[in-house]
């Protein structure tokens, strides 16, 4: 009941508003309660008037104003439908009679713009708006009153001309009040947020109201509505620290922007004074300035534009013809980018350049719209003959650039400056063009011969010229919807011919020292191969036999690197950027290079005397191929290649190597760009390569090629459809463990004795989706098998083959066994024999080291997957590191290599970022944190191991250490760093490239991540850095502190003397300078440099 009596006591609400209005939050309580009670019709609205009464006619100003601003608020929080016309009407005149109360008018005028904006507001009812606008033009002095009480008339007159725009639009007198007010209100206003209401109110004045320019008054309004928003630009603000309103300066620019655009009439002042400024020279205003040209052309109407025209263009033609135009290349496919705006900053000083272009395109466009085109652009020529007359002329570049971007406008225009350009007079007397018979006087035999005959730099300059026209073509073609028309009807057809004639006269006439011209021209061929409907396939096929030579000749000389020839570089990226840049259902001018280029390199393989030669011919190859329809054809024929391996003059095997290289290489680069299923590779091209590799191994067994031959298979079977992959796998099984044909109708058998084909087999389990089972037909079981492979995990075979085993067997146990018991057992049993071993010089046999290595494989393959016999051993293993027997202890230490290391038959190569790949196929069984998770269990275990055991037994935790360290992320040792600094200074103590390495490599970190952990150690540190960096230290005939060791000691050096403390660090700054005196005559020039930047930053402390 109290809180009903609360909420109808309606003058204590109003008290308290009044008493907490100066705080927001907590007064909008109480206008919300007051709008509620009239939305709820407890209160009517002269009820709430007549509350309001004493304090609306107090004698306080503050008072006044207060109770006022409870008005607002209050209407604010109403519904828009609740009040009724004659509600409106009412409190409308009452606020326009209190106008003159200066102390309350901003909440007057908010109240007003929310009477404005309710539905039952009426324009024009008893005069309404006219007698709003004539109080504020002649009651309201804007500069008697704070920015945020001069928010309220813009607010006003914005709320007026957005609602109803037709009410202005039937009464001129009323539109011209609405004009004189809005004047009168934002003349020098300065406040940002007021200023952004004022450009977009002006805008919609320009937008909706109709002017008279032949009437006075309105010509006066015009120019008063161009000056009250041109007299800010151009915009220079920054935004205050803490702006509530996070207006920027963008915002401000973009607004008045719109404004000046927004009304043709502007046109006869706007253009002047905007052309004025552009003499600014900084690159941010004249930007500006020339994006508000832009959209003044883009916005203002076609009359308008056809009468200033000339106007722009002679103001801005100078801008690119007095102008560096270097950043335009005659070899990219567009003059303009399209997101030019966005990416290229203001500041930059050759944006305003670019803009230019862009406003003379835009101006050829609004003059085809009003028909005038033809004139523009013969006013422009005629301007612009003089430029292109002679090659040498410093504006030639300039004039051609110009013309090239008006001729990507429109096709009409398109033609006239092709006709123009490929007049006699200009660029005809260069490519023999037909003569204009229309040109009267004929030059003398002597000035004929100085126009036609031209240099080399004169040739390079016409050549990126005509770059510019086809890049023309090009634009056009792609913002045309009849491309078809254009096509067939254009003009530059009509110089087709002229044009190959020329540029293939200049590829092969011109000296062979000339390769910057080459280039220039072999750059243009292939713009011209690549417009779109232009060539015939006889015009495209005479250009790839001029690119087919000049490959084959590269082929057949001495240079061992094709790469360092400019020419037959710019041969190769240009033929794939003629494949790349079709659509997918277009491949003709893929077709072309294939059988054009492909065949003719391919002949002369077999016939290459040297290696050198034979690999630069694959290396250019292989860089052609970079899409499918490429690499099938190149598979089937280097294939067939393969088949007759015998045929070649260089030696087989290196044949057999590069040529199955060269297909992994280019299979993993189509992935990349492409991903494809390689479902009929498996059918027709595995089971002849598998053929083709046999027989060659009949020779000798070739490691390389057996590894090389794996890669590929591997990939091939990874891209087959994941459906395929259980029969892909019985294959194989049958092929490699079963005494039965195949699908490849051979049979290797590596499970009888040892083979180095299992490392073939390995690389292709290592790519079957771990879903699949092996398959053994009754013939043995799983765990026979596994028994058989650790059986033949021994030495008495090559080493190759012996880790073949090693690495199938951890491949079964982690892929295919679907129990751990037999390898639970397996592991029992060894670790008891092991056990077993208690004297501390005993030697173990052979057997036992070769069971120890395969219980570490075993672990591999399950601490891979993070099972948890994996972990149970693993803790068992470590254990190891203090057994009584010196031998099993260094054994152990150095295994942990195997289990930390990263085998490519656990890894995948990432295809292009993309993580899944278009079979679906998952090979891998490796949980993502492993390494992480063994780490953890690790570093404790050998932190307290080294602590508690002896002086010899020490150098076995930080063996393991340097061992683990070296195959562990940098991101998961960063939470262990403090723990692993005491070893790392002390492993800096073993003579062994190899720990020496790992502990350098944790020691950067730690000085990158934490450098204060380092402090307390930099007097044993120090000295221990700069004696690893220097001369030689020798243990056992092998030199210790390698390249490697002295380089990563220097980097270390470098990062103490950089990233810790000053005071700290100057004690040691005179002995560290000298000790690493020999440094600076170091063999190795690396090392030198990186002395002598470390010796600079000694020099350097403490002067800055």
């Amino acid at each position: 009941m109290q809180s009903s009596e609360s909420i109808h006591d309606i003058p204590t609400l109003i008290n308290q508003f009044i008493a907490s209005a100066d705080d927001s939050d907590v007064s909008i309580t109480y206008s919300k309660e007051l709008a509620e009670l009239i939305e709820k019709d407890e209160m009517t609205l002269l009820k709430f008037i007549q509350s309001l009464g004493p304090n609306l006619t107090s004698d306080s100003d503050l008072i006044r104003s207060k109770s006022i601003q409870c008005m607002s608020e209050s209407l604010k929080c109403l519904n828009v439908n609740k009040l009724s016309k004659q509600d409106i009407n009412v409190l409308f005149e009452f606020l326009l009679a209190k106008f003159e109360d200066i102390f309350c008018l901003g909440h007057i005028l908010s109240s007003l713009n929310s009477l404005i904006s309710f539905k039952n507001f009426i324009f024009g009812m008893n005069n309404n708006v006219e007698k709003l606008l004539t109080n504020i033009l002649n009651n309201y002095d804007p500069k008697k009153h704070l920015a945020k009480v001069r928010y309220e008339p813009f607010r006003t007159l914005n709320a007026l001309v957005t609602i109803d725009p037709v009410y202005f639009q039937s009464s001129s007198r009323v539109s011209d009040l609405m004009v004189k007010t809005f004047i009168h209100v934002a003349s020098g206003e300065k406040d940002p947020r007021n200023l952004l209401l004022s450009f977009d109110t002006n805008t919609k004045i320009n937008e909706v109201f109709e002017f008279d320019p032949l009437n006075e008054v309105h010509k006066d309004l015009i120019s008063e509505l161009f000056d009250v928003c041109f007299c800010y630009f151009p915009i220079s603000f920054s935004p205050p620290p803490n702006d509530p309103y996070k207006i920027t300066a963008q915002d401000l620019k973009l607004k008045l922007r719109n404004t000046i655009a927004s009304q043709s009439y502007f046109a006869k002042e706007s253009f002047a004074d905007l052309i004025e400024k552009l003499t600014s020279t900084n690159p941010v205003i004249r930007n500006d300035v020339l994006k508000t040209l832009l959209l003044c052309v883009e916005n203002y109407k076609l009359e308008t534009v056809a009468e200033y025209w000339v106007t722009i263009w002679n103001a801005l033609k100078f801008e690119v013809l007095h102008n560096d135009v270097s950043i335009f290349k005659p070899y990219i496919d567009v003059i303009v980018p399209e997101d030019y705006d966005e990416e290229i900053d203001d500041s930059d000083e050759f944006k305003p350049l670019i803009t230019t272009l862009v406003i003379i395109k835009k101006l050829a466009n609004r003059m085809t719209d009003f028909g005038e085109l033809e004139n523009l652009l013969t006013t422009i020529t005629n301007e612009l003959k003089s430029n292109l007359v002679t090659i040498n002329d410093k504006s030639f570049k300039q004039s051609v650039l110009l013309l090239s971007v008006l001729a990507s406008d429109s096709s009409a225009g398109f033609n006239f400056i092709i006709k123009f350009l490929f007049l006699q007079e200009i660029w005809g007397k260069y490519i023999n063009a037909d003569e204009d018979s229309s040109i009267e006087e004929v030059p003398s035999e002597l000035d004929k011969t100085e126009d036609l005959v031209l240099n080399t730099s004169k040739q390079k300059e016409l050549i990126d010229n005509l770059g510019f026209v086809l890049t023309s073509y090009n634009v056009l073609l792609g913002n045309l919807e009849n491309q078809d028309e254009f096509i067939e009807n254009n003009n530059l057809k009509l110089y087709k011919d002229h044009l190959l004639i020329f540029m293939g006269q200049l590829l092969q006439a011109s000296s062979n020292l000339e390769k910057t011209l080459k280039c220039k021209v072999i750059q243009q061929l292939i713009k011209l191969a690549q417009l779109k409907g232009f060539l015939n396939v006889q015009e495209c096929t005479l250009i790839l036999g001029y690119f087919s030579n000049i490959l084959l000749d590269t082929a057949n000389s001495k240079s061992k690197n094709w790469e360092k020839d400019q020419v037959t570089k710019e041969i190769v990226n240009g033929l794939i950027k003629l494949m790349n840049s079709e659509g997918a259902s277009n491949n003709d001018k893929t077709a072309l290079v294939i059988d054009l280029i492909l065949p003719h390199l391919l002949e002369i393989l077999p016939s290459t005397d040297s290696l050198s030669n034979f690999k630069k011919l694959l290396e250019i190859i292989g860089e052609l191929c970079t899409n499918y329809q490429f690499l099938e054809v190149l598979s089937i024929r280097l294939l067939n290649r393969l088949t007759n391996y015998d045929q070649f003059n260089i030696d087989q095997f290196e044949v057999f190597r590069n040529i199955t290289n060269l297909l992994v290489e280019s299979i993993k680069k189509v992935q990349v760009s492409k991903q494809f299923l390689m479902n009929s590779w498996y059918k027709n091209f595995v089971p002849r390569f598998i053929n083709c590799l046999l027989e060659i191994l009949k020779v000798k067994d070739d490691h390389i090629l057996i590894e090389l031959s794996g890669d590929l298979i591997g990939l091939i079977v990874k891209y087959n459809d994941k459906s395929k992959h259980q029969e892909i796998l019985n294959d194989f099984v049958a092929m490699f463990l079963l005494d039965k044909a195949n699908g490849f109708n051979v049979n290797v058998n590596v499970i009888h004795q040892q083979k180095p084909l299992i490392n073939l087999f390995n690389k292709i389990l290592a790519n079957i989706d771990k879903a699949c089972v092996v398959q053994l037909n009754d013939t043995f079981t799983m765990n026979e098998l596994t028994d058989r492979i650790i059986g033949l995990c021994n030495s008495r075979g090559d080493e190759y083959s012996r880790l073949g085993y090693l690495q199938n067997l951890s491949l079964l146990v982690n892929k295919f066994l679907q129990s751990n018991e037999f390898i639970e057992e397996k592991l029992k049993l060894t670790f008891e024999n092991i056990s077993n071993i208690s004297k501390f010089d005993s030697v173990l046999s052979q057997d036992q080291i070769e069971s120890f290595e395969v219980i570490v494989w075993i672990l591999k393959s399950l601490i891979l997957k993070i099972d948890t016999l994996g972990i149970e051993y693993i803790n068992r293993l470590i254990s190891l590191l203090s057994c009584e027997n010196r031998q099993m202890q260094q054994l152990t230490a150095k295994s942990f290599n195997i289990l930390m290391i990263d085998l490519p038959i656990f890894t995948n190569q990432q295809i292009g970022g993309k993580t899944k790949i278009i079979s679906g196929v998952q090979n891998l069984n490796v949980r993502l944190l492993y390494k992480q998770k063994v780490f953890g269990i690790l570093l404790p275990k050998i932190i307290e191991g080294y602590n508690i055991s002896n002086i010899r037994n020490k150098e076995n935790y930080l063996i393991s250490l340097s061992l683990i360290l070296n195959n562990v992320p940098h991101s998961i040792l960063k939470s262990y760093l403090s723990q692993i600094l005491p070893l790392i200074l002390n492993s800096l103590n073993l003579p062994n490239p190899i720990i020496l390495n790992a502990s350098l490599a944790t020691c950067e970190i730690i000085i990158d991540e934490s450098p204060d952990l380092v402090i307390p150690h930099l007097s044993t540190l120090i000295p221990k850095l700069v004696g690893l960096s220097m001369g030689k230290i020798v243990v056992e005939k092998s030199l210790v502190n390698n390249e490697e060791v002295r380089l990563t000691s220097l980097n270390c050096l470098q990062k103490v003397f950089s990233n810790i403390e000053l005071k700290y660090i100057i004690p040691f700054q005179k002995s560290a300078l000298n000790k690493l005196t020999p440094g600076l005559d170091d063999k190795k020039r690396t090392v030198r440099k990186l002395c002598c930047d470390v010796r600079q930053t000694l020099f350097e402390l403490g002067k800055y």
